[in-house]
């Protein structure tokens, strides 16, 4: 059948059981389904395509792209309106990444391959489904049960078919489901706000070194966004000085790049995951391969300044001070490693670079594509440093310091107070799901739609 899609020709008639008791998940959902459902389509049939990264933590598809069918119907994983799909691959598992899938293009969705899809069957709710598979013992066991390589390791197939839970009903279900989505929706709320404060303290910090220059010490004292704008506004007193006369960019390691060498040594290095804005993130260093007589090209010394490369905007350019966390460590090449000849520079290098005035130096002189960015070695040599006098830059530094470490007191109660409701959350789930929690009393008002 040509043109548009229609849900209504997917109907499952499978019978499901209905009452509670232990059952596995390919009874009460296909897993996988195929694609051979499809055949009577037309080829030019629009569809949604969901790369991995759009697929959120929370349930929900972040972004969609509109195809024609017969792009994405060889060598991508198919699902339809309603069908739960989830990463099977590590670290995306891990980090919960699937959604129901809803608002797709004629019903219709194509996402990558390292996916499980999961079609509830007759009177299954969907958001119960769902929180089978974010509750904690099946996040375990799955983990347990993933196959293959360090850092390619999948959830089988298998493993979810075979997954037994004990299933309360299709009623109690939907209660569940209700249960959950409201107390769930809580904590999303609660979350949601601390998280709008974190951003509110990185524009303010990123706001901050703008401020102290500008207002402590320059006579002029209208906002400026413009880096050149802003060297008009310092003090004559201060230099200016291009970053290549003060300090050396190295660049990093190309991931790959020796995979035919016989003889190589095993290296933590830093990735653009890895630098944030003004501190690192050393949660999750990976490995890297490459001959011992190339080591020494790449390794960081204590004092450099790690700056990234590109990718999307917000991190164009960002960077922090490298103290030596991590001993040897090498850097990719998506990250430099700016080297001061003085290493009293470092400090205040890094965080110039955070402020406002610099952050738009980075963008206007960066290479930009759709919703990415990168700047080469020799825009960050060109790179205009302002320079105080010695007792001012000290007095600058000591002030910024003392205002960061209230704001990141408050950043880490937030963090933390994150953390335990994610935590909250999980935990919460896991007792609806396995009945430790009883949910009677809820109406069960999604019942009727089969949710």
């Amino acid at each position: 059948m040509g043109g548009q899609a229609n849900i209504s020709e997917f109907t499952d008639d499978t019978e499901n059981p209905e009452e509670q008791g232990t059952v596995r998940l390919k009874h009460l959902a296909r897993i996988n389904p195929t694609k051979s459902e499809l055949s009577d389509h037309d080829s030019e049939t629009d569809v949604s395509f969901v790369p991995l990264e759009d697929f959120g933590t929370d349930g929900e598809i972040k972004d969609t792209e509109t195809r024609p069918l017969e792009e994405v119907y060889d060598g991508y994983t198919y699902f339809r309106e309603g069908d739960i799909a989830i990463a099977k691959i590590t670290p995306s598992f891990e980090n919960g990444k699937g959604a129901i899938c809803r608002g797709l293009e004629n019903g219709i969705g194509f996402g990558t391959t390292e996916l499980h899809v999961l079609r509830p069957r007759e009177g299954v709710s969907t958001g119960f489904l769902w929180y089978i598979l974010r509750s904690k013992p099946f996040m375990d066991e799955a983990e347990t049960a993933m196959r293959g390589v360090a850092g390619q390791q999948r959830v089988p197939t298998e493993f979810v078919e075979n997954y037994t839970i004990q299933y309360p009903g299709h009623s109690e279900g939907h209660r569940i489901q209700t249960y959950l989505s409201e107390k769930e929706g809580r904590i999303d709320s609660a979350i949601q706000s601390l998280r709008s404060l974190l951003e509110r303290i990185d524009e303010y910090s990123s706001a901050t070194i703008t401020d102290f220059i500008q207002n402590g010490y320059s006579a002029h004292k209208e906002p400026v966004s413009g880096l050149e704008e802003w060297l008009q506004c310092v003090p004559q007193s201060w230099d200016i000085v291009k970053l290549k006369y003060l300090a050396d960019v190295q660049t990093g390691v190309t991931k790959g790049g020796y995979r035919q060498e016989k003889e190589t040594v095993s290296v933590p290095y830093l990735r653009v995951a890895n630098v944030q804005d003004g501190h690192l993130d050393l949660s999750n260093v990976k490995n890297i391969e490459l001959p011992p007589s190339e080591v020494d090209n790449y390794l960081l010394e204590p004092g450099d300044i790690l700056m990234n490369e590109g990718g999307d905007f917000d991190k164009l350019g960002r960077g922090t001070v490298w103290n030596g966390e991590i001993n040897p460590c090498i850097h990719q090449n998506h990250v430099f490693a700016v080297r001061p000849k003085d290493q009293e520079h470092s400090e205040w290098i890094s965080k110039l670079t955070e402020s406002k005035p610099y952050k738009h130096y980075f963008k206007v002189n960066s290479k930009q594509s759709t919703n990415l960015a990168s700047i080469s070695a020799t825009d960050i040599k060109e790179l205009p440093i302002i320079l105080p006098p010695e007792d001012e830059r000290v007095d600058i530094l000591n002030r910024l310091n003392s205002k960061e470490s209230v704001l990141s007191s408050i950043s880490d109660n937030a963090e933390s107070m994150i953390d335990s409701l994610e935590k909250k959350r999980q935990a919460l789930i896991t007792a609806a799901v396995t009945g430790q929690i009883d949910v009677s009393d809820v109406k069960n008002e999604a019942k009727a739609s089969h949710k």
